[in-house]
């Protein structure tokens, strides 16, 4: 079976999907900053639409659908660990609360 942990947002998340989510969003907010910012808006605001290039890239990474919508899962990862303040891009390396 696998383990559950609660993320600091209250949401219970597999293991494996943290870990792997946060692999890329650490590999993102390395080389592009930006994008991780991009995908923070469209997460915190559903409507919010994501520039075009900006989509493709998001896309690739499997963070987001070719239509830019992101999943719910992935979103629950991105709310915990990712905070945007002004244009500085702050990624949480462990946004999680406890095991479940």
């Amino acid at each position: 079976m696998e383990e559950n942990v609660v993320l600091k947002n209250g949401v219970r998340e597999t293991g494996m999907f943290l870990m792997s989510t946060m692999m890329v969003l650490v590999c993102l907010g390395k080389i592009q900053p930006a994008l991780l910012a991009e995908l923070s808006k469209k997460c915190h605001d559903h409507d919010y639409k994501i520039p075009a290039d900006s989509l493709e890239e998001l896309a690739k990474c499997k963070l987001v659908d070719d239509d830019g919508n992101v999943s719910d899962r992935v979103r629950n990862v991105v709310l915990a660990a990712v905070t945007v303040k002004g244009t500085e891009v702050i990624l949480d390396d462990y946004p999680v609360l406890e095991p479940a």
